[in-house]
């Protein structure tokens, strides 16, 4: 009788450690589904990679989180190898997704638009910005997908994108550079300016950028297929484009050279007037001086194409404040 107890005991106590070791086997994941955990380790693989096969259209980061808190729970039980293997499964399918996404994003009538750099996700957002958003949320929560040339090539993507975004919006307007006026440096007459800027240098550096950019984006068909990038790095119109920016430039520095010379005469008078009766070697000299610097303010304005005529100022000057004084 004791024997048959004792093994009645046995057999309890192997049915109880069965399901308290079955217990520690299971998992109950977000879909309620039960999974073995020290089953078939692939089944695993298939499941992360699952969560990442979900994103259609746009980013979802709740997909990330099912996945990565799948691995985290799961992960007690399996070997640090097999943890490893684990998170490179979900960082190589949610990063191949998500490149898919982008590359979906892009359709050769969008609009021109810059790609935004946060990590916020609001529904008003378009596709494009969704999903680099999505991005930016993957490599924050899962470091790895750095490591991946993908990763690379869609950060390149970015930077591209935006450059010639950058580039299509440029006006090529210049303000005036020159802006001559006339003033008193210790107590001598003095005509000063800027440097004139080089619009021809300017015009040339936009078309090696455009050829540049051109070159830059041939591996990225996303970008090369787009009518607003095909039309930014249309070299015709890129020329025609400077050419009103030069135009333009031109205009603004014959506004200021005409506004200087239509009030030089009357400012002069009223800096310095005439030279007194007792004038000096410096007084007469500063006089000199201000004509020599107008016929280089003169030679400024010409190289860049500006007709400057600045003889009957200089004429009148002259006769105002130089003839029939001597030192």
């Amino acid at each position: 009788m004791r024997l048959l107890k004792f093994i009645i005991f046995l057999a309890i106590m192997g049915v109880a450690v069965f399901g308290f070791d079955r217990l520690l086997n299971i998992y109950t994941d977000s879909d309620g589904e039960i999974e073995a955990v020290n089953g078939n380790f692939s089944m695993h693989l298939e499941k992360v990679s699952s969560w990442a096969d979900r994103l259609s259209g746009r980013w979802d980061s709740d997909n990330l989180q099912a996945a990565m808190l799948y691995a985290e729970q799961v992960g007690r039980y399996l070997s640090a190898e097999e943890r490893r293997i684990l998170n490179e499964r979900i960082a190589a399918s949610f990063l191949a997704k998500t490149e898919e996404l982008i590359k979906n994003s892009y359709s050769p009538q969008m609009e021109p638009c810059r790609i935004g750099p946060g990590l916020e996700l609001r529904p008003e957002m378009s596709d494009l910005d969704i999903n680099f958003a999505g991005f930016n949320y993957l490599t924050s929560m899962v470091p790895l997908v750095k490591q991946s040339a993908t990763w690379t090539r869609l950060n390149k993507l970015r930077r591209l994108h935006n450059t010639l975004y950058d580039f299509s919006i440029r006006s090529h307007n210049i303000d005036s550079k020159i802006k001559p006026q006339l003033d008193l440096e210790n107590g001598s007459p003095r005509v000063s300016w800027n440097s004139p800027f080089n619009y021809d240098n300017y015009a040339h550096s936009q078309l090696l950028q455009s050829r540049a950019l051109a070159s830059e984006i041939g591996a990225f068909p996303e970008l090369t297929s787009l009518n607003w990038v095909k039309n930014t790095l249309n070299e015709t119109q890129l020329l025609k484009k400077l050419g009103t920016g030069k135009d333009s430039y031109i205009s603004r520095e014959k506004r200021d050279m005409n506004n200087f010379k239509s009030t030089f005469m009357h400012k002069f008078n009223d800096l310095c007037g005439p030279l007194p009766e007792n004038y000096t070697k410096r007084q007469y000299n500063d006089r000199e001086k201000v004509l020599k610097q107008l016929k280089q303010l003169e030679r400024e304005f010409n190289s860049i194409d500006i007709n400057a005529d600045f003889v009957d100022m200089i004429a009148q000057f002259r006769r105002v404040h130089l003839n029939g004084y001597k030192l």
